[in-house]
């Protein structure tokens, strides 16, 4: 894999552990309540949560999350 094609993958990666480090600390999140946190829509953050659970970092169900703690500190 070239570095061209790296670039946009970790930049959606980082993109993702951004928005997770603008949660308060919670063992578990809610749609309205990320929705609330962060400012962006809920298309914007199931994507987000897909990257996350795609990395391992989180688990996302019917608008239910747990994130690594790692990640949301």
């Amino acid at each position: 894999m070239s570095t061209d094609e790296c670039t946009p993958m970790l930049e959606k990666a980082m993109s993702s552990i951004g928005f997770a480090q603008m949660l308060p600390s919670s063992p578990v999140y809610d749609l309205n309540g990320m929705k609330g946190a962060t400012g962006l829509s809920e298309s914007t953050i199931r994507k987000r949560m897909a990257r996350l659970k795609e990395l391992g970092l989180a688990d996302y169900k019917r608008g239910k999350a747990t994130i690594k703690r790692e990640v949301v500190s």
